[in-house]
């Protein structure tokens, strides 16, 4: 009787799971519209079973969808019908905050349709709905996405324009103008200063933006595109002829001739065919040259910057700190910005600054960057963190700056595909300006500082799981990004526990169930991660933080590659071996990112990955093992 009573609950529980996975499936490679239409199918009070991330986002795009093809063909007779599928959205985008917020996560797809849909709410004059939708998204904390927060910012200045209210625009736009460090887009950017350019000439403040263009222009050092971006609207949105830029008294002299030295750059540039863009080094110097000679005559009068203390909070610089500063010297400083991660490219920049150190023995290099991404640094010596957000850096301060905001690996690799031959260790330096002998002598290993106490929690580790004196295989289960990710992680785990314990490192919920020799140490910190990883004899990831850490330590790796070149990010790690499809598929390697679908099947995984088998994998950890041994 009991075994007649569970059977049509498990009955259920299984179609359940079945239709979940599908949707599952149909949401991960973007079909949207299949997903929304078997979704809206379920009854209400029955959707929540069905419900994850990837499944309401896919709802929401497949809403947007429809929404846009009744706006095309739109007529009087179905307003109604616009309103019902707005409503319909809205309320989808509301289970999803609230689906969000009920196990405390804050997935990228939920702000991304939050700012979607404040663009369509906007394109069918809901201007204040909109507003309050952009509002209600800082509040859910939309900054742990600095390019998705300069989006927001932009779109909440283009409302308020919009409607009138420019001076509440400008004080929108204000603090992104200011520090356009955080933005990471060239189209953001691009988008702030004009907007805030036109509030600021509406309301009778041009001098203000004019003077804000000059200060940029002397202080820009890295990034060809913005000074010339600052040069288009110097002549376009202040002066409309560049001759009245020499014509202009309330110029200083200085002032000209870094206007000159950038227009002719810009001059050069815009003349040359695209083929020829990239090869621009030459133009691209002279202005930085220029800036750089005459910030080293200039006497500035602001403060310096923060000051860091070691274990301490950010704090002002005294008055007896300014004053030994300025007696020392006080543009000895350096700065580097990056708003974002990922854990990688951050480890990857490490040999860069530790060249740039040796380079300038007697400067101070602070790097500004995400408090999240702090821990990665602990123990570097070759650095000063400040808090991009919440620090006020003045980069007037500073003798040189580096923006890698302006992410110049992807530029230098975009420009080469798909042939890409510079890893982003050089490129990094490279951008920091080390080159040369410098370049060619410089430890290209990331650097990365074991503590005292993390050593001795991983002992206390090993001793609790009895891993003192076996071989341990370190295994990260996901890469940030699913193209990237081994899609038979699962069953080469069972394989390698049938011999030796393995460590599985992930950030989230897995399906592994652990026991016996594989060991799941359950959601740690980076650091903790890391400390554990450091003891394993081999590490076994995809395209990830963890290829780039074993690097640093010199940790045996299996490097598990696809669409990105492995042969190219591991050529400086002498320990790493990187697996790849590419005797087999010619596509390999393609570089494509998340975005763009896998040429092969169109779908978002990555074909290639799933070439390389589990026996493959089995066969190189053994042949490493034997020549460690």
């Amino acid at each position: 009787m009991l075994t007649e009573t569970l059977r049509p609950a498990s009955s259920t529980t299984h179609r359940i799971d079945t239709v979940r996975r599908e949707l599952e499936h149909s949401a991960y490679h973007g079909r949207h519209a299949a997903v929304y239409t078997r979704y809206k199918n379920i009854p209400e009070q029955d959707r929540i079973a069905y419900q994850s991330v990837d499944i309401l986002n896919s709802v929401l795009r497949g809403g947007f969808a429809q929404l846009n093809r009744l706006k095309a063909g739109w007529e009087p007779t179905i307003t109604g019908i616009i309103d019902g599928v707005v409503s319909d959205i809205e309320h989808d985008l509301e289970q999803f905050i609230q689906y969000c917020s009920s196990r405390n996560i804050r997935p990228r797809q939920l702000y991304a349709c939050i700012l979607d849909w404040g663009n369509e709410l906007a394109s069918i004059a809901k201007a204040e709905e909109a507003f309050r939708l952009l509002e209600r998204a800082e509040n859910l904390n939309i900054r742990t996405y600095p390019d998705l927060y300069a989006r927001l910012i932009l779109k909440r200045a283009e409302l308020l324009f919009d409607t009138g209210r420019l001076r509440d625009a400008r004080q929108v736009l204000s603090g992104m103008a200011e520090r356009y460090y955080l933005v990471t887009d060239r189209d953001v950017i691009s988008g702030i200063f004009v907007l805030f350019g036109q509030t600021s000439l509406l309301i009778g403040e041009g001098r203000y933006f004019k003077n804000l263009l000059f200060k940029n222009l002397r202080y820009v050092f890295t990034s060809k595109y913005i000074r010339r971006l600052f040069t288009d609207l110097i002549i376009k949105k202040i002066y409309l002829h560049s001759y009245r830029v020499l014509l202009d008294s309330e110029l200083s002299f200085s002032d000209r001739v870094l206007f000159m030295a950038h227009w002719w750059d810009y001059a050069v540039y815009s003349s040359w065919p695209d083929k020829m863009r990239g090869r621009d080094r030459l133009t691209g110097f002279f202005p930085r040259a220029i800036a750089y000679i005459l910030n080293s005559f200039a006497r500035q009068k602001q403060s310096p910057p923060l000051r860091i203390l070691s274990g301490a909070a950010p704090r002002p610089a005294g008055a007896d700190e300014r004053e030994a500063c300025h007696q020392a010297g006080r543009r000895k400083i350096i700065l580097v910005t990056r708003a974002m991660g990922g854990i990688g490219d951050l480890l990857m920049m490490t040999p860069g600054l530790h060249s740039l150190k040796k380079k300038y023995p007697e400067h101070e290099i602070h790097l500004a960057l995400p408090r999240q991404y702090k821990a990665l640094f602990a123990g570097n010596a070759d650095i000063t963190l400040l808090d991009i957000e919440k620090d006020e850096i003045d980069v007037g301060t500073y003798a040189q700056w580096f923006n890698f905001t302006d992410i110049p690996e992807a530029f230098v690799e975009s420009r080469t595909l798909p042939n890409v031959k510079k890893n982003r260790i050089e490129i990094f330096a490279r951008s920091l300006g080390i080159g040369g002998s410098q370049l060619r002598r410089m430890e290209k290993r990331p650097r990365y500082v074991i503590s005292a106490e993390e050593k001795s929690f991983q002992q206390k580790f090993w001793i609790d799981q009895k891993l003192e004196g076996r071989l341990v295989i370190g295994v990260q289960l996901k890469s940030a990004e699913p193209y990237r990710d081994y899609p038979y992680m699962a069953e080469l785990i069972q394989k390698l526990a049938a011999e030796s314990p393995v460590i599985l490192f992930h950030s989230e919920q897995t399906s592994i169930s652990a026991g016996g020799n594989i060991i799941d140490p359950g959601r740690r910190s980076l650091r903790e991660a890391f400390a554990l990883a450091a003891a394993c004899d081999v590490i076994i990831a995809p395209d990830s933080a963890f290829v780039h850490f074993a690097g640093a330590l010199n940790i045996p790796c299996i490097a598990l590659y696809g669409p990105i070149d492995g042969r190219i990010r591991t050529m400086d790690y002498p320990s790493c071996t990187h697996l790849d499809a590419r005797r087999v598929l010619q596509c390999v390697p393609c570089w494509r990112n998340e975005i763009i679908p896998c040429k092969l099947t169109g779908e978002r995984n990555s074909a290639c990955m799933g070439i390389i088998t589990v026996d493959e994998i089995y066969t190189k950890l053994k042949k490493i093992l034997r020549e460690k041994t």
